[in-house]
């Protein structure tokens, strides 16, 4: 976030909003909007109103021009499709991933991006970090 605002910093459970941010992957590379990327989401995330995550331009620290007037986000009230165990798998590049299209984020090759994970009205688990977001691995 670029201002700051009280319900920013808010540490009390179910008020404000929180993010969280990545600009490189697993291995500590730069985001490359040419890569395929998967982040899986751990169940029940803590949030008491809704989750999202978007990829956002570096330069511009805008939603990501992926052209066409699409700066898709995938979350929580999108009703992506939920793993067995409850998880959330989120995939990011290119090119839509077979039978992956809900839960898929377009980036832009030969770009670099980086995600911001937001919580909506973040609860204990956020607060405290007992509840740890995956990080972010590149596909094959």
């Amino acid at each position: 976030a670029i201002v700051v605002s009280p319900n920013l910093l808010s540490t009390t459970p179910g008020a404000g909003t929180a993010y969280l941010t990545t600009f490189r992957d697993n291995k500590g590379q730069y985001l490359d909007g040419g890569k395929r990327y998967r982040l899986r989401v751990p169940a029940k995330p803590p949030v008491k109103r809704f989750w999202a995550i978007s990829a956002y331009d570096p330069a511009t620290r805008s939603l990501l021009d992926v052209g066409g007037n699409v700066n898709k986000s995938v979350g929580s009230l999108d009703n992506p499709v939920i793993n067995p165990d409850g998880s959330v798998d989120v995939y990011f590049g290119s090119k839509v991933p077979k039978g992956k299209e809900k839960n898929w984020v377009p980036t832009n090759p030969g770009k670099g991006f980086f995600l911001v994970f937001r919580f909506y009205w973040p609860l204990e688990g956020y607060i405290g970090k007992t509840w740890v977001l995956n990080d972010l691995e590149l596909l094959k």
